[in-house]
Formats: C-alpha cells, sequence, structure tokens
C-alpha cells in the first residue's frame, strides 16, 4: 500500500479534488515574482485544506524569501506575537527602513522598551520593510490559522495585504470559517480586508471525494458505504482520512453497519469539542436532544419533560455552529452533530433516547430506533418492535433495524431469524456483502433445520452477485434442494427457481430447462408450494426460451408483470425477471425483454429498491 499524507494525496504529490485552487494560487505567485503584488484570504472550515494548499505555494515560491507565521490560540491575546515571528527573520534589515517605522516596529516585537508608537506606525512599518526586502528578492507572506492571529497582528497584516499592488509581494492567508471571532480573519465583513480577496475554500467533489477516501481508507470501500461517508463528510479532506482510518474492514465493506453517529478522529474531533465546552450546560443539552431528533424544534419544546427552552439555542447560533431552519435545527456540519451527541457520556445519551422515543408516537421507525439506542441489554419487547419497523419500511432502511434486533433478542433462534432477514433485505437491496456477512452469522446462530435451510439457501444465491463463485454456489443451492425437497416443498421451489438462473449465467441450458421442470412438479404437486407456482411456470417459460424453444413472448411478459403487481419485489420475482428478460434476448427478442426491464426499473424505483434491479 503506499504512503500518504493527511491532504488528500498520493506519495507521488498529487493533490487530489484541489486542481482549480491550486492553479490560481500559483498565477498569484507568479504576478509576485514578475512584480505585480497580489493577496488573498483562503476561507473554509477545519480540515477542508487550507494548510495543504498553503505549503503548496511555499513549496512552489523557488526564488522567492518564504515568510512562515501561524495563529496560536494560547498567545491570541499577546498583541504583536505573530508579528513578531513575521519579522524575526528580517532584523538585520531594520535599519533599510525610516527609522521612525524600524523603531515602532521594535517596540512592538519588545526588542526595545515600549514606545508611544500608534499601530499605524508599526502597520506602516512592517510594509516598508517588506516592500525594501522584496525590492531585492520576492516575498511570499504565508499566514496560517489566521483566525488565531492576535488582532494587532491582523491589522498590520491586512494593512499590507491591501497594498501589494506596485510591489514583488504576495500575502495569503488561511484563517477558519467558524462563524465567530469576527475581529480577527474569520470576520469575512470586516472593513479592515475590503479591497483583498477573499476565496471560500469548499467541499471536495465527490468523485475525488471519494478518491480520497480510497486512497486513505484501511480497506476496499463498499460504493453505498462511501457514498454515505462523502455525504458525511460534506467532502472535506481530513474528515475523509479519519473516517477510512477510524472504521473497521467489515464497516468500510458493507459487512456491517455504519454508527447512527459518525465519529471523527483526534484532529476535527479536537475542534468540535473545544467550541462546545464554550457553551452553557442547557445549550449543549438541548444541541444533544436536537442532533438525535433530527425533527422539528417545536416537538422538543413541546414535551414537559425535557424542559427545551429555544432560547438555549442562542449561544450555539451566535457562535455560528448551529442555525434554525424551518423549524429544524442544523448544524453547521453533519460531523458536528456527532460531537454534540458524544460531549455526553453513554447513560446520559440512553436517557435522551428513552425520552424521544415518547415523542415519535407517529413514527414507529423512528420509535424503534430511539427505544433500541436506549436499551443496554437484551429485550424481546424491543427487538420485535425493531422488527415490525423493519417490516414496514423500505428494503434499504430495514437491514439496520433487522441487525438490531438481533442483538435484542433473548434467544439465539430469534437472532438468527432477525440477521437472515435482514441479509435477504440486504440482497435485495443489492448490498451483496452485507447479505454474505449478515447470512454467515445467521448460519452459526441458526438452532432450527429450517432456519440453517434458509441460511443455505441465500448464500448460494449470492453467488449471483459474485460474492461466491458460481460453482460454489450451484453447489451449495443442490445441496440445500435435496434436504428441502422432504422437508419444506416451498423452499425448495425456491431453491429451484435460483439454480435456474445459475444455470443460465453460466450458460448451461440444459440444466436450466431440467431444474426449472423439477420446481414446476413440486410446486404443482405438493400444496405447501402452490404460492410458488406462478413464479415456477414464468421461469420455465424462460429456460425455455433461453434452449431456443419458441414461446409466446406476450404471455411471457404479461406473466412477469402479474408477478411484479401481486407478488411485489420478492426475491423470487427478482429471479422470474431476470430468467424471463435472459431468454427474450438469447431469441433476439430485446423489445420484449426492455418492456419487462422498464416495468420492473420503475416498479424498484417507487420501492426504494433499485439494487433488486437485474
Amino acid at each position: 500500500m503506499r504512503r500518504r499524507d493527511l491532504g488528500g494525496q498520493a506519495s507521488e504529490g498529487i493533490l487530489i479534488g484541489r486542481g482549480e485552487e491550486l492553479a490560481e494560487l500559483e498565477a498569484l505567485l507568479v504576478d509576485a515574482k514578475s512584480g505585480r503584488g497580489r493577496s488573498v484570504v483562503l476561507i473554509g472550515e477545519p480540515g477542508i485544506g487550507k494548510t495543504t494548499l498553503l505549503s503548496r505555494q511555499i513549496a512552489a515560491a523557488d526564488g522567492m524569501l518564504v515568510l512562515q507565521v501561524r495563529g496560536n490560540e494560547a498567545e491570541s491575546h499577546l498583541a504583536y506575537s505573530c508579528l513578531f515571528d513575521l519579522c524575526r527573520p528580517l532584523v538585520d534589515r531594520f535599519d533599510a527602513i525610516s527609522p521612525h517605522h524600524a523603531e515602532a516596529l521594535r517596540s512592538a516585537m519588545a526588542l526595545n522598551a515600549p514606545g508611544d508608537h500608534d499601530s499605524l506606525a508599526v502597520a506602516v512599518g512592517l510594509f516598508e520593510l517588506l516592500a525594501t526586502t522584496a525590492s531585492d528578492v520576492p516575498v511570499l507572506v504565508s499566514v496560517d490559522d489566521g483566525q488565531w492571529v492576535d488582532s494587532s497582528s491582523a491589522e498590520a497584516i491586512a494593512f499590507v495585504a491591501r497594498r501589494v499592488g506596485p510591489v514583488p509581494l504576495c500575502v495569503m492567508v488561511a484563517t477558519r470559517d467558524t462563524g465567530v471571532d469576527h475581529d480577527r480573519f474569520s470576520g469575512v465583513d470586516h472593513d479592515r480586508f475590503s479591497g483583498v480577496p477573499r476565496w471560500s475554500i469548499g467541499r471536495i467533489p465527490d468523485p475525488e471525494a471519494m478518491q480520497i477516501l480510497s486512497l486513505h481508507a484501511v480497506s476496499p470501500v463498499e460504493r453505498t458505504v462511501g457514498e454515505r461517508l462523502v455525504s458525511e463528510s460534506q467532502g472535506n479532506p481530513l474528515a475523509l482520512v479519519e473516517l477510512g482510518v477510524l472504521l473497521s474492514d467489515e464497516q468500510l465493506s458493507g459487512r456491517r453497519p455504519l454508527p447512527d453517529q459518525l465519529h471523527v478522529g483526534s484532529s476535527l474531533s479536537q475542534v468540535f469539542e473545544r467550541e462546545l465546552a464554550l457553551l452553557p450546560p442547557e445549550t449543549a443539552r438541548l444541541l444533544a436532544l436536537a442532533a438525535l431528533w433530527e425533527g422539528n424544534l417545536r416537538d422538543l419544546e413541546d414535551a414537559p419533560s425535557l424542559g427545551i427552552d429555544r432560547r438555549h439555542l442562542g449561544p450555539a447560533v451566535q457562535a455560528g455552529l448551529v442555525i434554525v431552519h424551518d423549524g429544524k435545527v442544523v448544524f453547521r456540519h453533519p460531523l458536528e452533530r456527532a460531537a454534540a451527541v458524544g460531549n455526553f457520556d453513554e447513560g446520559t445519551v440512553r436517557g435522551f433516547h428513552r425520552a424521544l422515543s415518547e415523542l415519535a408516537t407517529d413514527d414507529l421507525q423512528r420509535v424503534a430506533r430511539h427505544l433500541a439506542a436506549a436499551t443496554d441489554g437484551p429485550d424481546d419487547a424491543v427487538a420485535a418492535v425493531l422488527v415490525d419497523a423493519a417490516q414496514a419500511t423500505a428494503v434499504s432502511e430495514s437491514i439496520d433495524l433487522y441487525e438490531r434486533s438481533a442483538l435484542l433478542w433473548v434467544d439465539p433462534e430469534d437472532s438468527a431469524v432477525s440477521l437472515i432477514r435482514g441479509a435477504e433485505s440486504a440482497a435485495l437491496g443489492g448490498s451483496a456483502l452485507r447479505a454474505q456477512s449478515l447470512a454467515e452469522r445467521a448460519g452459526m446462530m441458526a438452532g432450527s433445520p429450517s432456519t440453517a435451510l434458509r441460511c443455505s439457501h441465500l448464500q448460494g444465491r449470492l453467488a449471483l452477485s459474485g460474492v461466491l463463485p458460481i460453482p460454489d454456489g450451484r453447489r451449495v443451492l443442490a445441496d440445500a434442494l435435496e434436504i428441502a425437497v422432504g422437508t419444506d416443498p416451498d423452499r425448495a421451489v425456491r431453491i429451484c427457481l435460483d439454480a435456474v438462473l445459475l444455470s443460465v449465467v453460466v450458460g448451461d441450458r440444459a440444466g436450466a430447462v431440467a431444474i426449472a421442470r423439477r420446481g414446476v412438479l413440486l410446486a404443482r404437486s405438493d400444496p405447501r408450494a402452490a404460492a410458488t407456482a406462478d413464479v415456477a411456470d414464468v421461469v420455465l417459460a424462460g429456460a425455455l426460451a433461453f434452449d431456443g424453444c419458441r414461446v409466446d413472448e406476450v404471455a411471457l411478459a404479461e406473466g412477469c408483470a402479474r408477478l411484479v403487481s401481486n407478488a411485489g419485489l420478492s426475491p423470487e420475482v427478482v429471479t422470474a425477471t431476470e430468467v424471463a428478460m435472459n431468454g427474450l434476448i438469447a431469441q433476439e427478442r430485446y423489445r420484449t425483454a426492455a418492456s419487462i426491464g422498464n416495468r420492473f426499473v420503475q416498479e424498484a424505483r417507487e420501492r426504494g429498491s433499485t439494487g433488486a434491479i437485474p
């Protein structure tokens, strides 16, 4: 694995997703070297890449004198502390500027006894010193963490930044967009910076963000997992790097669910925690409740047990951490939502969830999630609520609910059933690796033959998704079929259907027809398998078409449509659709195959099950 740094770049030095910003900043250096002074203030959230951009310009400043300074929070109250660091390399040039300005600089830097020089004399002295130096060699002034530069130094640097035009001098300032401390560089509307260009450094575009995540993650990242991480991080490079390292292999691959609240590493969490620590206790409590509720603030206010007062949000709004929009508390960054919750111990957070579960009586899924989060041990009643919620929601959202219920059942057999239900939902939703992981866990816990058979069936079916070699999948299904024939005819027919599709995938025409005929025979001869008879008929017609037999393509299309209408997007209907389309395509009846596919896609989108699309 290649070594990476924390700027979203590979070892070869390519900065991902910042090509436009780099080009524009490098153009400023070119202008400065040719005698046209330039300045810019880079504004962005923590971790967005401001420091990396500055570092790149420092590395690119060939033939320039680079003066670097970084704001220090611990020294932000010390007047001219940053000016001292900025000018210290140029002390031997003080004699080249006017004595009055040199004396003002020496006094400001505490190199001489304090004088009565005003701030203008210091600012003019800094400009004269930099301009005189730049007459010998172009100068780059780089100021990082501008939000912590003391106000006296900030005024002097800003004075210079507005007057670089005729001087081979470039001033670049990077500052955090926090919404607070408007007396410093973060005050983007301050008059002191009128005339100085401000560039907002925004999120990395999604494709490049995925690339950064993949480069830094400890293992390959499954597509839907990556999409959520990119969305939650809002394209923040440092957040992506830290999430890629902190999450487990199983979470990144989609085998295990991501936590509801994504917590980042120390670099960003320290920033968020420091901001939250400055808030009054009642404000921090309200933020945590709002982060967990994710609903209308009025709902929280109307709950007497919570004792919520909207006015307590004031300090957080003033600090720029949140806004209230359409009645909801909106955090400045999604990751700060997790930080607001992480500000409290587990017991307190469970209490928050317990109280919130009583507010969401009209939303079964929300009730279930809060009840589960409020529970710290096995609880069959809560597990049952989770299962009810899973059965009533979209396929993609049911997976986590089933898996959570498995953790709460007292009986391992009940847990195994929940896991296999989650696995079946994951398979239908297109999350094959998650489905495989859940099915394997279910198989290890299964105590009854019927649950074990259900696990084997799904594991064989997953060969269609590539997580298991096709030959292995066919063998698993063949073994499961022989067990099911004598114990569970309905399951036996369903196994036949999937075995037909695997035969089609490998081009085994005769095998597909033989297994399809066996499935129809089982469905028609045993009342316990009657529910699958119509599906078995469609699969047989598709297998015959695949084998070159003449079939009524209109009747086949109508049969597929009836299955979707009557049975929705069950695994059996998905299989029948795929077999029918493959059979028609084998006979070059593309228009009819397309009509079946279009109908299926429309239904899948309406049901939120796009992963089931063949």
